[in-house]
């Protein structure tokens, strides 16, 4: 049969053995072409880890795992990531990338730290994984982290605090802030699940076992447990006092400081 197609062809086939360059493809099949692969770069690879944390959690995010999403091999990431918490921390820097940064005003210190702070908890509270990574950093390094703490230094500094106390009550705001946040990612952040029920039925056996007491032994506690179990308690108000109180205690200090 094949003898006899070549034999009524007038046209010959090309030495090629295969064909492949006399014989052009059917419309309907499309010839292969090479999907053009984006750049690798320090944005890229940022952009990948922020992904994976946003669908598996910060535990997802490892430098294989990054790789992968990518394309390419762990080894091509250390090119533009030092290792793994230089990662962590380009992530919390874009996860900030949108965050106001305040000019300090004396006229209105207070209200602006207050606005600062619950500012900052936010957007750790809408990123779940980012909390994480803040308490894994010491001092941040990248541009826009600075400018979030020079801004919280220049507003407790309008507000009368010496540069040391600045500082200190900076660094109290942040672990308030950043442990709040933490707290409750641990509760119900993406790859969280089985720790959120845990927690859930944790504190459920908790109030069965103080009503279970006999009347009168740890009165107060009871009643606080049991007005949480009644009414649904919304987190950011407790947030929002100690915030209040901190910063009442920080313009106390202020006010010792200027001798008022």
């Amino acid at each position: 049969m094949a003898n006899t197609l070549f034999a009524m062809s007038s046209t010959p086939f090309a030495a090629d053995p295969s064909g492949s360059a006399a014989v052009p493809p059917p419309p309907w099949r499309k010839s292969a072409r090479p999907t053009p692969r984006r750049p690798l770069s320090t944005e890229a690879v940022v952009e990948a880890a922020l992904r994976i944390m946003a669908e598996e959690g910060l535990a997802g995010v490892t430098m294989r795992r990054v790789a992968q999403a990518l394309g390419t091999g762990p080894a091509s990431l250390y090119a533009h990531v030092r290792d793994k918490q230089d990662l962590y921390e380009l992530m919390l820097d874009e996860v900030f990338a949108d965050a106001p940064v305040p000019v300090p005003d004396p006229g209105r210190w207070r209200e602006q730290l207050r606005e600062h702070t619950v500012m900052q908890v936010r957007v750790l509270l809408d990123n779940p994984g980012s909390a994480e990574i803040a308490m894994r950093t010491a001092i941040p390094t990248t541009p826009r982290l600075m400018a979030q703490m020079d801004a919280q230094i220049g507003i407790l500094r309008a507000g009368g605090m010496t540069l040391e106390a600045a500082g200190a009550a900076g660094d109290l705001l942040a672990l308030y802030g950043t442990a709040f946040a933490f707290e409750q990612e641990m509760r119900g952040g993406p790859g969280q699940a089985a720790g959120t029920e845990e927690v859930s039925r944790r504190i459920g056996e908790i109030i069965g076992y103080l009503r279970s007491l006999p009347q009168g032994v740890f009165p107060h506690l009871a009643a606080l447990v049991g007005g949480m179990a009644s009414e649904r308690v919304d987190p950011m108000r407790h947030f929002e006092y100690g915030l209040d109180a901190i910063i009442a205690g920080i313009e106390r200090a202020a006010e010792r400081e200027s001798g008022a």
